[in-house]
């Protein structure tokens, strides 16, 4: 197979834009976030406030590159991605059920979505009453 180093450096191409395409999805939604937070930074251009974040995460991540970079990456790994992430988004269907109320929230999900309402009140109503 003489075109094998070819298909190496195309594969290795394609899973360095993979992850450039990724960095962007992400960037994006943090920039949002951002600018729907804090409304003055509106008023800066688009590309300025993109180079800002892009530094500070980069800072940010330049301890990761030392040699006690893969603790950090475990540590950051196993500690606050998993079980707390987890925690949070339990803690945070059980508020919204509590605050909403549960007939609310299957009356509002009734509306928006396309599924027979016979199936949708009895499914909803058997897993939030059940807490």
């Amino acid at each position: 197979m003489s075109v094998g180093p070819l298909w190496s450096i195309l594969f290795f191409f394609m899973l360095f834009l993979l992850g450039l395409d990724s960095q962007f999805g992400m960037l994006e939604s943090l920039l949002t976030s951002l600018k729907d937070e804090f409304t003055y930074l509106n008023k800066i251009r688009k590309e300025f406030v993109s180079g800002g974040i892009c530094l500070v995460l980069c800072i940010l991540a330049i301890p990761m590159s030392f040699e006690g970079g893969l603790y950090i990456v475990d540590l950051l790994d196993n500690w606050s991605l998993s079980y707390p992430l987890l925690i949070v988004a339990f803690l945070e269907i059980v508020v919204v059920a509590w605050v909403y109320g549960v007939n609310k929230l299957v009356f509002f999900q009734l509306n928006i979505s396309p599924i027979s309402q016979s199936t949708a009140i009895n499914e909803y109503k058997i897993q939030i009453e059940s807490f």
